[in-house]
């Protein structure tokens, strides 16, 4: 399959993050913020109000919910390809998406590169030749 490998955990997440992101933002646009009447005086002094952000505050947390989708699919889509980055994993063939996120699961890598300021390893480490930690390569 090659490159479309990945592109049924990929659909799933995208699919999944438009649709929870619209039932949470109308969650709490009809449940939790105060409705706004059309012609407030809030409106007329350019505030623009809560709700302006609610859909922004969805997806952001849904984001966090559907990213394995995304680590699958990119696992997925270099998985036996030949690239290098392909081969920082030795062994690692999988037979289908699911056997990926399973595989992914077990090693706590589903949430990797998730972090934007405090990145985490998770995995083995190994003391290099100039004597800094460095990530071990683990069959799979």
């Amino acid at each position: 399959m090659g490159f479309f490998s990945g592109l049924v955990p990929r659909l799933i997440g995208e699919l999944l993050t438009i649709w929870l992101a619209n039932i949470l933002t109308h969650i709490i646009n009809t449940a939790a913020l105060p409705a706004i009447e059309p012609d407030s005086p809030d409106k007329a002094d350019g505030n623009r109000g809560p709700r302006t952000y609610s859909s922004t505050f969805s997806q952001l947390v849904v984001t966090q919910l559907t990213y394995p989708f995304l680590v699958v699919s990119s696992v997925m889509t270099i998985s036996d390809s030949g690239l290098m980055a392909a081969t920082l994993s030795p062994g690692a063939k999988y037979s289908g998406w699911l056997d990926c996120w399973s595989r992914l699961s077990v090693s706590h890598q589903l949430k990797r590169g998730s972090g934007m300021f405090m990145r985490v390893y998770r995995g083995r480490s190994q003391v290099g030749m100039d004597g800094n930690l460095i990530p071990a390569l683990e069959p799979f």
